[in-house]
């Protein structure tokens, strides 16, 4: 024990007096000793993205497929050019199944474990609208599914981005000032609003938005050294590197020197020395070949330069430190930086969405059924080829009877001069029925290897040839449910989890509070309160994505209820050794019940009650912020210091004297409660039913007596079932 302590001493130690160790913002790319590193680091790098060649031309095509483009692997070659839409039906109803399971109607969507019983509801609430600012439900968590069905890998890049809008907006100044407490108020109590003229005037302010932005990267712009990494921390650990392919125009390069993202002399050589790369060049863009797909033949992008964006370990002064670098254009060498972000976590998060023993990346959806998809294409051509022939008869005649076979012309009242008997008219056969029911067969097989079932696709109930019995709708409601469920951990343990965990801490590291709490109002000063240090992140608190678990569990709510009952009725010896405390549940039930923002408003802990200080507040009222007076304000003290705020400023937006009136109320009502205390308690109130006979009884559930309307929404015990399942 003494030899531990002793080493730990030593090592605290050498960090205190070890002058040598460089800021996060220091450029190392110009130090001598780390020049070969980065060379041996580079050419792995382009030497990782040349041996993944094979697998880029494979996604490509798999999101031609996708896109409905019909490419060479199509053996026939007729007049019809039709694309049977399979592959990309089935995606898109996984997409939408996915995406409703992950986001429940009631956007409870951040859960927090934690070792005691405390809830840090301000920073649940400002995650939950950093979720809403990403636009993860619109843009971000669709084309990320959607892209892991394509490609076999779920892939993003978490950071933080800092955007201002320079704003005019009209203001309304009040022009007396120096105005005392008795013109404030009028003899009642009451704020009088018109007490001074007032005037518009014109004022500019720069508004400050900043919040994590979350970036899909393709699996084509991704690397792994080595690709048989578990993990992308397992690849770094083991002297491996992450690298993602970046495609940067002049602007950008310029934007980035004067960020001091990239070193100054090396990134202004990279700006003169940048040159179009074409179609030829090695690396696919993806991107661009998906901008085609929506009719946009140019992407007008310009001068670009690919540029790689590579996170490794490096050895500086003795220790390993992780590391970010820039590679690409003639100098190769770019930047190179401590890992940026305070966590020392990497910003990529990245999946397979089927976990292949020996590999890093997962398999592509869409390669089992590529081969059927190509087929069902090449069957409906020639069913449509067929068809045009189907519709028009044929004529067959004897020409040593009929010698005249010129003058038989198809129109109307039309005369042959001709042997009937010698004459027939018969049709071609109607292939296309054949080829109709071969692409409904296939389209079955492609369905099932996707684990689709035909109550995720829309208007396929009558196109079936039977309706399906109760057994079998029930069926593929529990294979639904199992393969849902089955598919959607993927993304919400391996993506969504760490994300919010990369959001924490990015808020920790970036969030200014005199920004944040003028934009988001009471919810920015609870997460203000509620600060979490770095070291209680992962000790402490630990914040998970509830989303799934959130729409299995509203029906469990009613269950939860019943059993609320049954343990409060539990008499306290029958638990000998243990403690009840229900305030967990119940604040679980509030969650589950009214969502993240308005539970802690109502069930509130007593750890938020906390007062402000009054010159904190004048500060926000004056800005024409509305803030909550709480219990445990000095009332007095408060009005004093807002009456001088209201003087000094003149309380251009009213926000001053609407809070010196909640004060005032606040003192009322404490001294009428003070009033009653001394009197008495107060008897029960007319109509109250007797004490002990409000709620149900221990094990009941709460449902009206027989032959009255349940409350809206509630389900009956004997129809308890997955809120995914379709109604028996």
């Amino acid at each position: 024990m003494a030899k531990k302590e002793k080493d730990l001493r030593t090592k605290a130690q050498k960090h205190e007096e070890d002058e040598f160790v460089p800021e996060r913002e220091e450029q190392l790319v110009t130090r001598e000793d780390l020049q070969d590193t980065l060379g041996t680091i580079f050419n792995e790098v382009r030497l990782g993205f040349e041996n993944q060649l094979d697998r880029v031309d494979s996604i490509a095509s798999y999101w031609d497929i996708f896109n409905c483009v019909l490419g060479s692997n199509q053996f026939y070659n007729g007049k019809s050019q039709i694309f049977v839409p399979i592959v990309r039906d089935a995606i898109r109803a996984r997409k939408t199944r996915f995406v409703n399971q992950m986001f429940p109607a009631n956007g409870n969507l951040v859960g927090c474990l934690s070792t005691d019983s405390s809830q840090p509801h301000g920073i649940k609430g400002l995650l939950t609208h950093y979720v809403t600012k990403a636009k993860l439900r619109t843009q971000v968590v669709p084309a990320l599914l959607v892209a892991g069905d394509v490609e076999g890998q779920y892939s993003i890049y978490v950071d933080w981005v800092e955007t201002e809008r320079h704003v005019t907006f009209k203001s309304d100044v009040e022009t007396g000032f120096g105005l005392q407490m008795d013109m404030l108020m009028s003899e009642e109590g009451e704020p009088v609003h018109d007490v001074t003229p007032s005037e518009e005037e014109l004022v500019n302010e720069v508004v400050t938005h900043a919040y994590p932005r979350v970036e899909i990267i393709s699996d084509s712009d991704l690397l792994v050294v080595p690709a048989t990494a578990a993990s992308l921390e397992e690849a770094v650990a083991n002297g491996g590197s992450v690298t993602v392919r970046r495609y940067w125009s002049k602007t950008k390069v310029k934007q980035l020197v004067e960020d001091g993202v990239l070193e100054e002399e090396a990134g202004d050589e990279l700006a003169k020395s940048m040159k179009k790369i074409d179609d030829s060049e090695q690396y696919k863009d993806i991107e661009k070949d998906q901008a085609k797909v929506v009719g946009i033949r140019k992407d007008q992008r310009g001068t670009h330069v690919i540029v790689f964006e590579t996170w490794a370990k490096l050895n500086i002064d003795g220790e390993k430190r992780l590391c970010r670098m820039f590679f690409g254009g003639s100098t190769n060498f770019l930047a190179c930086t401590r890992n940026p972000h305070w966590s020392d976590k990497l910003p990529i998060l990245s999946e397979p969405i089927e976990k292949i023993k020996g590999s890093f990346k997962g398999q592509s959806q869409v390669e089992a059924v590529a081969a059927l998809q190509y087929y069902a294409n090449d069957v409906i051509n020639e069913g449509a080829d067929s068809s045009q022939f189907a519709l028009m008869p044929i004529v067959m005649t004897d020409p040593t009877q009929n010698p005249r076979t010129g003058s038989m012309v198809l129109n109307m009242a039309a005369i042959w001069e001709c042997s009937p008997k010698d004459t027939q008219f018969v049709n071609f056969p109607p292939l296309w029925r054949d080829a109709l029911e071969i692409v409904a067969n296939v389209k079955g097989q492609i369905q099932q290897s996707l684990s689709v079932n035909p109550a995720m696709i829309t208007g396929t109930s009558g196109s079936q040839k039977k309706k399906p019995s109760q057994a079998e709708v029930s069926q593929e409601q529990q294979i639904d449910i199992l393969t849902t469920s089955d598919a959607v951990a993927v993304p919400e343990q391996g993506i969504l989890t760490p994300m919010l965990q990369r959001f924490v801490e990015l808020d920790h590291q970036y969030r200014d509070d005199e920004i944040m709490i003028p934009q988001f109002g009471v919810m920015g000063i609870r997460a203000s309160m509620e600060r979490i240090p770095p070291i209680r992140f992962d000790r402490q608190y630990h914040f998970y994505w509830r989303g799934t678990e959130q729409t299995r569990s509203v029906q469990l709510m009613q269950q939860q209820i019943s059993a609320l009952n049954i343990v409060k009725g539990i008499p306290k010896e029958l638990y000998k050794g243990y403690t009840l405390d229900l305030a967990p549940a119940i604040v679980m039930l509030m969650e589950n019940t009214f969502g993240p923002y308005l539970a802690p408003l109502i069930f509130k802990s007593e750890r938020e009650n906390l007062t402000i200080q009054p010159d904190k507040e004048n500060e926000l009222l004056t800005t024409g912020l509305e803030m909550p007076v709480h219990m445990m304000d000095e009332h007095e003290a408060h009005m004093q210091s807002h009456m001088q705020a209201a003087r000094d400023s003149g309380d251009p937006y009213g926000t001053v004297r609407a809070h010196m009136a909640m004060h005032q109320q606040a003192m009322q009502a404490a001294m009428q409660a003070r009033a009653m205390q001394g009197g008495g308690a107060p008897g029960p109130q007319p109509g109250a039913p007797p004490p002990g006979m409000g709620g149900p009884r221990p094990g009941a559930q709460p449902m009206p007596p027989r032959g009255m309307q349940a409350p809206p929404g509630a389900i009956h015990q004997d129809q308890l079932q997955d809120p995914g399942r379709m109604p028996q």
